[in-house]
């Protein structure tokens, strides 16, 4: 039988709807509009299927990236019996047009017959993917892996240093003056007071999120 399944799904910021799986048993994304409708201005009528040297396969698992790309981790067989798991970037053109994303693989081969099945971006933008491992010889266990990831033009960057989901002149501007002045250390965070949720409140953090995020050179 064809086997057409979903196991992955992302939010975009525009409320539009990203699924990752298997169309026909060939791994694809599709997108949908809020309204459930799929998108035709994404890729062939809001699909984006494998390709001819896939025998078969899926998309496990999807995560949206902050340049508007998104990266799908599954498996797929180039050949019947030969399971290999991969990471897809769909992207939009060259030309800015949103439209005929493309697949760019960075496969992991492996004769493991399960793919993967999670995915997660880092803020410096390297993928981090796990998956179960299969049979006596493997340990019956599970697996992480960590790609560099792909290059972009954008950045995951606001003003909100600390990660609290706000801009406070007092904490963020603050935080942001002292590193440009050359602050480190206890220094950077001397008497500032991080809301209890805020995800950036160690000096090694906010460094990694200035320089990594925000291109910030901080000697």
């Amino acid at each position: 039988s064809v086997n057409t399944r979903a196991y992955g799904l992302a939010y975009q910021p525009d409320g539009k709807i990203l699924v990752s799986g298997e169309c026909g048993s060939v791994p694809c994304a599709v997108r949908y509009l809020s309204t459930g409708v799929l998108d035709a201005s994404f890729a062939g009528g809001g699909i984006a299927g494998g390709s001819a040297s896939v025998q078969s396969g899926g998309g496990g698992a999807l995560a949206l990236s902050f340049d508007g790309s998104f990266i799908v981790a599954g498996w797929s067989n180039p050949a019947p019996g030969i399971t290999s798991r991969n990471v897809r970037r769909f992207a939009a053109d060259a030309g800015g047009s949103g439209v005929g994303f493309t697949q760019v693989p960075i496969g992991f081969a492996s004769s493991n017959p399960l793919g993967w099945s999670a995915v997660a971006l880092q803020r410096d933008g390297k993928i981090l993917v796990a998956s179960s491992t299969f049979g006596a010889a493997a340990g019956n266990d599970f697996v992480v892996a960590r790609y560099h990831g792909f290059p972009s033009a954008a950045r995951n960057c606001s003003m909100d240093v600390d990660g609290d989901g706000r801009v406070i002149a007092t904490i963020d501007g603050l935080l942001l003056t002292r590193a440009m002045l050359g602050f480190t250390g206890v220094a950077l965070i001397n008497g500032i007071t991080f809301a209890a949720h805020a995800s950036r409140t160690t000096e090694r953090d906010i460094r990694e999120y200035l320089v990594g995020q925000c291109g910030m050179s901080i000697q």
